[in-house]
Formats: C-alpha cells, sequence, structure tokens
C-alpha cells in the first residue's frame, strides 16, 4: 500500500521522502535503492502525525513539499498536478464535496513552524494562509484504517480493486510543466489505524 501511495506522487514530485516509524526496518528495506525515494526514519513516531512531519521535513529540499499518507493510496497523481497550479499559499488542501482531505502542499515556512512547536499540524496551520481547492477526486478522503478497509481495497471494492498493483517503474513519471519547480512528497505512514495484516 505505501508503494501505491508514494507512485502516485512521483508524477508530480522531484523525490519522494517516505517516512517510517512503526516497522520500519522492514520500510527501509522495501525502498532500498529505489531512484528518487529516500526513508527517513521517525525515531519518536508515537508521538503522532506532527512528528512524522517534521522528521520527513528536515530531508525537503524544496521550497515546497507534499504531506501525503501512506494508507491513502488511490489519490489520482492529477489531484497533485492540481495543487501544484492552485495559487500560492502557505498550505494548499483539496477539499471533495465540502470535506479536507490530503495531501497538503506545504511551504518552508510551514515546516519551519512544525518543527519549533509542539501540537497538532492544524495548530501549525492556523498561523498560516491556507487555500481550499476544491478536486473531483473522492480518494482525498478515503483512508485504510481497519482490515476491512483493506480487504475492501484488494478486491470487495471495485472502484480499489488492482490499485496496489506497481503502476510502472519509479521515476518513469512525466514531466512537470516549464516553470513549476517539483516539490518533495513526504509520506508519512498513518500515526493512528490499524495496520494490515499481511502486507
Amino acid at each position: 500500500m505505501i508503494e501505491a501511495s508514494a507512485a502516485a506522487a512521483f508524477p508530480a514530485c522531484a523525490r519522494v521522502i517516505v517516512v517510517a516509524g512503526f516497522r520500519a526496518a522492514e520500510i527501509v528495506s522495501l525502498f532500498q535503492g529505489r531512484p528518487r525515494v529516500e526513508v527517513a526514519v521517525n525515531s519518536n513516531f508515537e508521538r503522532g502525525m506532527l512528528s512524522s512531519l517534521q522528521c520527513g521535513a528536515a530531508a525537503v529540499r524544496t521550497p515546497r513539499f507534499f504531506l501525503a499518507l501512506a494508507d491513502m493510496p488511490l489519490v489520482s497523481p492529477d489531484t497533485y498536478r492540481l495543487l501544484l497550479q492552485a495559487p500560492p499559499a502557505d498550505a494548499v488542501i483539496p477539499k471533495y464535496r465540502g470535506k479536507k482531505g490530503h495531501p497538503l502542499l506545504l511551504t518552508g515556512a510551514v515546516a519551519r513552524a512544525a518543527a519549533a512547536q509542539g501540537g497538532t499540524l492544524r495548530d501549525v496551520l492556523a498561523g498560516f494562509a491556507t487555500l481550499l481547492l476544491p478536486v473531483e477526486d473522492p480518494h482525498v478522503l478515503h483512508d485504510v484504517d481497519t482490515d476491512r478497509d483493506y480487504r475492501d481495497l484488494l478486491g470487495d471494492n471495485p472502484a480499489g480493486r488492482g490499485a496496489l498493483a506497481p503502476k510502472g517503474p519509479p521515476g518513469a513519471a512525466a514531466p512537470l510543466d516549464a516553470g513549476v519547480a517539483p516539490p518533495d512528497a513526504g509520506v508519512a505512514p498513518p500515526d493512528a489505524g490499524v495496520a494490515p495484516r499481511g502486507s
């Protein structure tokens, strides 16, 4: 599942930073030698998502970056592109039918603020200009938190059938439009929920 989540970001990103906490050794092994992928190990993952953002953002080398979740493998690559084309804001958040989702497109200023304070990401974003961008991608809301969610994704749900199959080699992404600096995408593992059995 984390591979599918990372693959969705490749068409719009220079690199994918995978933040590993729970089962970190397995994730490091899974992505070892993959082009355009860096694994950052979060030894404080029990502290929640903000600690994963802090860990991943420390490896970012571009002015903007995505914060995506590893338990949302069906987000369309087109959604990443739409976020990049949005008017400038410190945080660009996709919205589907009135509900906020992921991935988020954040600036380095947000990352620095997250590194300097505790609390939650919501607390950090309260001090920044935020743009809610309507998208036609329901998967910005669809995360996989339980074994049932995972089984649905693999077979019971026609929309998810085959979604976790490889989409091609990493790095075979379409180029960005000229003049747009590709951001890094930090794919953070979920800090809450149930890890799918057998994965």
